[in-house]
């Protein structure tokens, strides 16, 4: 799936670069490069605030460039609010990898994303239960359905690309 001109489609509301590598690459950050492409930062990442469907979930696909081989994944947004784009396009021996990463915060440490009000904090024997939804599809109908669908709910909210930096400000 992973290849130069694979594209990752879902329903999102905000994206925002890590850092200043991703954000130089922010206008083409749903498509890959083909493997060996290595920025001088490394991978980049990208913190994703999803939209949703009417009754509160998250959709994502990611396909290759003929979009007839993909992966969709489905989950609640209330369960997990937030999604990391990691691309690593180096080399296949080095790593050509992406992460797609829903969870409860972004990646910066605990510190900044308690300050951020995104650091839920679970009591002594709590816990969640998170569920999401993979569907791997083989064909250009498979995939234009779901491409089709999610287009429809991004028709009535577009999303907006946020410039700053997740990060604090280095003093």
């Amino acid at each position: 799936i992973l290849e130069q001109g694979a594209q990752l489609k879902g329903t999102f509301a905000y994206v925002q670069p890590f850092d200043d590598e991703a954000k130089k690459d922010l206008n083409r950050w749903q498509l890959y490069q083909a493997p060996g492409f290595v920025p001088p930062g490394g991978e980049r990442l990208y913190c994703v605030t999803p939209s949703t469907d009417d009754k509160g979930r998250v959709h994502l696909l990611l396909h290759n460039k003929k979009a007839d081989m993909g992966v969709s994944m489905v989950y609640d947004k209330k369960q997990l609010p937030y999604l990391s784009v990691w691309k690593n396009e180096d080399t296949e021996e080095n790593g050509y990898v992406t992460g797609i990463e829903p969870g409860t915060g972004f990646p910066p440490n605990r510190t900044v994303e308690r300050k951020a009000g995104r650091l839920p904090i679970l009591k002594a024997k709590e816990s969640r239960t998170f569920e999401l939804s993979y569907t791997l599809h083989g064909t250009t109908e498979q995939i234009a359905e779901i491409a089709g669908g999610i287009d429809s709910i991004n028709q009535k909210n577009p999303s907006t690309v946020l410039i700053k930096s997740v990060l604090p400000k280095k003093s």
